[in-house]
């Protein structure tokens, strides 16, 4: 088994970042050439996903979220008044980016295959942010031989 975290920061939200070109040198420090390679992202605000690196398909998944959970619409989780957890001063208003993430996702598991990670011609692996700014961390965890 072998772990390793990359660091991200989108530059605005929503925005995919393609982290496809970080597993291969992953991969390649675990010695692993057959087995599993699972990306993690350890938000709940936030989420990974794995498809076609195409901007009008990113634009199209910007607007199916949108529609899933607008972020104009109001959530009882925006109303700071009401919550009865420690909420951070600079919090805002997120709860649509929490239900998007629960629709898109927090993991991504795929085949190590002959010393990389197994994708399909047009799969790419993206993170998400779908709430503001920050710093953000996918664990990526490998297991095999």
């Amino acid at each position: 088994m072998y772990s390793a975290t990359i660091q991200v920061q989108a530059a605005y939200a929503p925005q995919l970042l393609d982290l496809t070109s970080y597993l291969q040198p992953e991969v390649q420090r675990s010695g692993i050439t057959a087995g599993t390679l699972t990306a993690f992202c350890m938000h709940t605000s936030s989420a990974l996903i794995l498809n076609e690196d195409e901007p009008l398909l990113h634009h199209d998944l910007e607007a199916f979220l949108e529609e899933v959970a607008s972020s104009h619409r109001r959530y009882l989780h925006d109303d700071l008044s009401q919550r009865q957890d420690d909420v951070e001063p600079d919090h805002g208003r997120n709860a649509h980016a929490h239900l998007k993430q629960m629709v898109l996702g927090a993991s991504i598991t795929m085949p190590i295959v002959e010393g990389r990670p197994w994708l399909g011609c047009w799969q790419h692996l993206f993170f998400l942010e779908l709430d503001r700014v920050r710093p953000r961390t996918i664990l990526l965890q490998l297991t095999g031989v």
